[in-house]
């Protein structure tokens, strides 16, 4: 017993299984030997002495009817009609009679051999009786009939009856035999019932004793998963691979919350450790921001305000109207790009900076280029605010890369339209376009912190939507020879009434 405990589960399963297969193996064969010794002899036996005893009857049936037929005036085709009908049922039933001497006893055997040469015999008769009486000879369907048909059906009959009787005997014998067997093969059947329900029985007992901590491991995995690691321990008393298993699961939990337990001080760790660095970096843009504007200090602004003053006036005062339109113009793009550093500024601010650079360059390339303004009637744009310079670069970028490489230049087009909360700004020309080489290379730029290139006003636009947050992106979209279109969305914002108040 001592040496059954030390076995392991899966030996013992695979035994319990090996045995229970085994009683099932002898049980499906004892039914097999019992269809085969038992059932199947007696149905065969059966069928022969059914056949033999039909094949009498129609043997009989048509000599009857021969023997009350009327000679003389009796109906020769209702006669016939039956005499075919009981022959052709009777060679259906000769086929059926059993003379495989292997099967049946000799003497069954010569006597089933002489029914069948009997019957060939009267057969041939039985024919040529019919012949006649078909062309009304029904002289010559009688001497027949007295002659050779009457006497072999009367030996026909003897044989066959005698067939019939030993057959009788010999299945009375042999179903002696049949019960014999199948008495033995009842009573090895029972006595395998009797083995194969305990070792079922035993078969379940340890799959369950199996499955049982295991459906409990299941289910503390669960509440594991859910981030419960106070479940109880999974206890197994026995000191089997189960037994191991449980105790592996237990090591594994606590592992496992230790684990838990480190990484949640890790991430507490790095989230302090992200918010230093983001106030480190804010602090840094502060300084750039600071050293940004003493630069901006460093060129004088209002000496030189005052300087593009005097020029414009000198050129007024020479009758130079077209020269002061541009210092004009200048002066406001100047002014614009040195003011305050404020984020969000009026569309019209944008929009004023946009057509004075536009004045600059339609004096230098006249109607080769053209600006068009699509602005929304449901958009003010003295209240609706946007990020400072993300129109200007873009719309510097069209005219320079997209209208003066061609000859006869083209048309930029600035859409503004508002859509659900969410306000949409498109730039877009009719100049060369961009290959696909070329979009890969200007998707790439936008994708890293501009450093310079020829498209660094795309690259300062691009850099600065992706820090403005989620609300707000950039498309770029371009085929050779049908320009390109950039479109930025962004929350729909309007001046608040204490910076108008301001």
């Amino acid at each position: 017993m001592e040496r059954f405990v030390h076995i392991s589960v899966m030996r013992r399963i695979f035994l319990m299984l090996t045995a229970f297969g085994l009683s099932l193996a002898l049980l499906l064969g004892s039914n097999y030997c019992q269809n085969l010794l038992v059932l199947k002899p007696l149905e065969r036996q059966s069928d022969n002495i059914y056949a033999i005893s039909r094949f009498l009857t129609c043997v009989e049936t048509s000599l009857k009817s021969l023997s009350e037929f009327r000679w003389d005036y009796g109906d020769a085709d209702s006669l016939l009609a039956e005499l075919d009908r009981q022959q052709r049922d009777a060679e259906l039933y000769l086929d059926d009679i059993e003379t495989d001497l292997s099967l049946v006893g000799e003497e069954q055997h010569l006597l089933a051999r002489a029914v069948h040469t009997t019957h060939s015999t009267f057969a041939r008769s039985m024919n040529e009786l019919k012949e006649d009486l078909r062309n009304e000879h029904r002289d010559g369907a009688l001497a027949e009939y007295y002659s050779r048909t009457q006497p072999c059906g009367s030996y026909l009959l003897q044989y066959t009856q005698q067939l019939l009787e030993l057959a009788i005997a010999e299945n009375q014998q042999a179903f002696v035999q049949t019960i014999r067997i199948k008495d033995r093969l009842q009573k090895l059947q029972f006595l395998v019932v009797v083995i194969t329900i305990p070792l079922g029985i035993a078969l379940v007992l340890l799959i369950r004793q199996v499955l049982g901590p295991v459906q409990q491991m299941a289910q503390a995995s669960q509440e594991i998963a859910r981030g419960n690691f106070d479940v109880p321990d999974v206890v197994v008393p026995r000191q089997d691979e189960i037994g191991r298993l449980a105790g592996a699961f237990n090591e594994m939990k606590y592992s496992m919350k230790n684990q838990v337990k480190l990484l949640n001080e890790k991430n507490a760790m790095e989230r302090d450790l992200h918010r230093h660095q983001t106030r480190a970096l804010e602090m840094q843009t502060l300084i750039e921001r600071e050293k940004m504007q003493q630069l901006r200090s460093q060129i004088s602004p209002h000496f030189l305000f005052n300087t593009l003053n005097v020029i414009r006036y000198t050129a007024g005062q020479e009758n130079a109207p077209r020269t002061r339109t541009l210092l004009t113009s200048l002066s406001g793009l100047l002014r614009y790009s040195l003011a305050s550093n404020d984020e969000l500024v009026p569309i019209s601010n944008e929009v004023r900076i946009i057509d004075n650079l536009f004045l600059l360059y339609h004096v230098r390339f006249g109607d080769r280029i053209r600006l068009e303004w699509r602005i929304s009637p449901h958009i003010d744009l003295t209240e609706t605010m946007m990020p400072s310079f993300l129109l200007q670069p873009l719309v510097e970028n069209a005219f320079r890369h997209g209208l003066f490489p061609k000859e006869e230049g083209g048309l930029v087009r600035i859409c503004i339209t508002s859509r659900e909360q969410r306000l949409y700004l498109s730039v877009s020309d009719d100049g060369v376009g961009m290959t696909a080489e070329q979009r890969e290379r200007l998707r790439t730029g936008m994708e890293q912190q501009p450093t310079g290139g020829e498209h660094i006003g795309m690259y300062n636009v691009a850099a600065r939507v992706r820090l403005l947050g989620k609300g707000y992106s950039m498309e770029v979209h371009s085929r050779p020879g049908r320009g390109v279109q950039v479109i930025l969305r962004m929350p729909l914002m309007i001046r608040a009434e204490e910076d108008e108040d301001a």
